[in-house]
């Protein structure tokens, strides 16, 4: 059975080019363009891996990865924060909460992400 992956992205376009990739890669992928979708989405559904931007409408990365973290059922499930924040509070601030990467979309290939995706989710 594949690993399912929640991916959280608001631009059409690189949640589509990465939902590809990481289909390619052989994992399933469900997807949300809202913070308020996510939480809700990752009440509803077992996943094994999300991916979360921070800036997204609703509420922020920050404030979904408070959640994850904060739900018995999904706190040990790793977040790789895939965001364009290039700056070192945020990256301590996203550390701080539990995320398990911190990828900086212009310095990370879609290539690398899967990369780094497969590393957490060994078959």
């Amino acid at each position: 059975m594949a690993k399912r992956i929640l991916f959280v992205e608001d631009d059409n376009i690189e949640r589509e080019a990465y939902q590809h990739q990481l289909e390619k890669a052989g994992f399933a992928i469900s997807v949300a363009d809202t913070g308020p979708k996510a939480v809700d989405m990752l009440g509803k559904e077992e996943v094994d891996l999300v991916v979360l931007d921070i800036m997204i409408p609703g509420f922020d990365g920050f404030h979904v990865l408070e959640k994850i973290k904060a739900n018995p059922k999904t706190t040990e499930t790793p977040v790789v924060v895939l965001t364009n924040l290039d700056d070192d509070k945020f990256l301590r601030r996203a550390i701080k909460l539990g995320a398990t990467e911190y990828l900086i979309k212009a310095n990370t290939l879609p290539s690398q992400v899967v990369a780094h995706i497969k590393r957490l989710l060994p078959n």
